[in-house]
Order: structure tokens, then sequence, then C-alpha cells
């Protein structure tokens, strides 16, 4: 049992960190943010959110939308994990991308 417990503890501590990356989306002729959010897998208030924009009307071809994306990193050796801060970001939306409480955060 103990064999098991510290296997386990290990596996977890060697797994992947999920850190938070940006993809950059062109808008292009007819698209709708619903059809960007959903290609993406967001909902449509993130990516609002994100690009700081509070009409999904907003769009224009050619604007740039910043898309919150996931990415595989080694576990750090402090067992935690960091987040840089993009501007428009508030504690509510880093805790969604991380599925934390805010309290966590905190």
């Amino acid at each position: 049992m103990l064999l098991v417990a510290a296997s386990l503890l290990i596996a977890w501590a060697l797994a992947p960190v999920r850190t938070l990356a940006y993809t950059d989306h062109v808008v292009q002729p007819g698209e709708t943010l619903s059809q960007i959010a959903t290609r993406y897998g967001f909902p449509v208030e993130t990516v609002l959110d994100v690009n700081g924009l509070s009409d999904a009307d907003e769009l224009h071809v050619g604007q740039v939308l910043r898309i919150p994306g996931w990415t595989d990193s080694a576990a750090s050796t402090t067992g935690g994990r960091s987040h840089t801060v993009a501007a428009g970001e508030t504690l509510g939306i880093i805790a969604g991308y991380y599925g934390v409480p805010v309290d966590t955060l905190v």
C-alpha cells in the first residue's frame, strides 16, 4: 500500500503542468465571435473578457483576437505554477482557466 501511494505521489510530482498560452486569431470576413469561440472551445464571454470587448458585435475583419489555450510543461521544482497576468485579465478569468476558486489564487 505504501509503495502504491509513493508511486502515485511521484507520478503526480512529475506530471506536466498546464500553463496558459495565447493564440492570435485574425478575424475573417463573415466570422462571428460565436463561431470563433466555438472553434477554440471557449465561451463567447471568455473571448470577450480576454480581449477587453464588451459587445460580441464589435468584431472587424482583420482584427486580431487573443485566444486562450493550454500548453504542457514540466512541473516546476517548487511544485507551484506561475502565470503572467495579461492586460485585462482578472482573478476570476485566471481562476476559470486553471479551474480553481478565486480564493485559492488570493
